[in-house]
């Protein structure tokens, strides 16, 4: 059975924190037997997602949301998250930047999500990201 969550807040980084103790709340309800690990590395990847959303996508304009849609399928866990920003070109970046570059100030939270996930893609515009995350279970 697929369950769903759906949220949205304001782009303040405040709202960013009580967005993802929300979501880990639903994620451990369904998931009762999630890893601890599992758990910590979610946080990570949804911390980074979020808060890039809210500091480069919408600029932190307070008129401006950042959505998230979650779904959780037997252990596979689906997140995309939206800002309401004018998007970025993602293979740019990595040309630029290269694939792994530790010195820059850019780019460095986007390798650790694609390192986290089984997949990670944005849409055509660069202000969606879908990620997917098998999840392992305890037991």
């Amino acid at each position: 059975m697929v369950k769903k969550y759906e949220t949205s807040f304001f782009s303040e980084i405040y709202n960013v924190k009580t967005a993802i103790n929300n979501i880990l709340r639903f994620i451990i309800d369904c998931a009762p037997q999630t890893k601890t690990e599992e758990l910590s590395d979610l946080r990570l990847i949804l911390s980074e997602l979020m808060c890039n959303c809210v500091i480069h996508g919408n600029k932190q304009d307070l008129s401006k949301k950042v959505r998230i849609a979650i779904e959780i399928d037997g252990q596979l866990l689906t997140a995309v998250i939206t800002d309401e920003g004018d998007g970025f070109d993602y293979c740019a970046l990595m040309k630029k930047e290269g694939a792994v570059n530790l010195s820059s100030d850019h780019g460095r939270g986007l390798n650790l999500v694609f390192a986290l996930t089984d997949s990670a893609k944005f849409n055509p515009e660069g202000n969606q990201i879908k990620i997917t995350k098998r999840m392992m279970r305890n037991g």
